[in-house]
């Protein structure tokens, strides 16, 4: 039987697709349900059953193949190519973590995990429909999203990378109600146009990620902390999830 992937995080780096092994501290394991750094040098959340790598010359079926090669010593540590250096759009730290490093990232992991759906499988009719995050201070206890949700607000890879304060600023929005219509029109045309990677090259690779990560929201519900009824990137993302 293949191993299970990594429980899912919409903050974790890692493969999504493969189970990955952690690199203990001091002979401590790592604790189980944080974004812990894996052998292969991404982040991925450590399951409750820490998984041992006992023969690295047989790894089991879905194991993160970098991970073996880690672990083995074949490496000392594989690096992971993730792209350039950029700051951190939060605190601003220098970061390889597509443009959220680690520490913010376990920080939104940490908010995240409490509400995150008892579930990764979409119960059978269910609709995909753009539904709302509880906000942090607003959730109720027990509160969590429906099974099979992902969160796709502007913490995630997701990110509208044209912000409402860009449109205002540079003069192509009025107000806010006007500037977050023309981003979200915006976002749809950099996702959708075959000219955009010419229009905004240096958002190319995040636009490779999102359009590569499309398929996985099909048919789920798709939680954002923007008010619904207002216009969203959610929108978007939905439509072009389940054409």
């Amino acid at each position: 039987m293949p191993l299970t992937p990594n429980p899912y995080s919409p903050y974790a780096t890692a493969a999504a697709d493969a189970r990955h092994v952690f690199f203990g501290f001091l002979g401590a394991d790592p604790l189980p349900n944080v974004l812990g750094v894996t052998a292969c040098d991404a982040l991925a959340v450590v399951p409750a059953e820490p998984l041992t790598l006992t023969d690295p010359a047989n790894p089991s079926v879905g194991l993160c193949p970098e991970c073996v090669a880690a672990m083995s010593g074949r490496t000392l540590r594989v690096r992971r190519p993730r792209g350039e250096v950029t700051d951190c759009r939060f605190c601003e730290a220098a970061t390889s973590h597509g443009g959220v490093c680690a520490l913010c990232r376990q920080e939104l992991h940490d908010e995240w995990w409490p509400i995150r759906p008892a579930s990764d499988t979409v119960p059978e009719g269910t609709v995909p429909t753009r539904i709302a995050r509880p906000r942090p201070g607003e959730i109720e206890a027990g509160q969590r999203l429906p099974d099979g949700a992902r969160l796709v607000d502007d913490t995630t890879v997701f990110a509208n990378p044209f912000t409402v304060e860009w449109s205002i600023d540079t003069g192509l929005a009025a107000d806010e109600d006007d500037a977050r219509t023309y981003v979200v029109n915006v976002f749809e045309e950099w996702l959708t146009a075959p000219y955009a990677d010419t229009e905004w090259p240096r958002l190319a690779e995040q636009r490779a990620k999102v359009l590569a990560l499309l398929p996985s929201l099909k048919g789920r519900p798709l939680a954002c902390s923007c008010d619904l009824g207002k216009p969203c990137c959610g929108d978007v993302l939905l439509r072009l999830a389940n054409p």
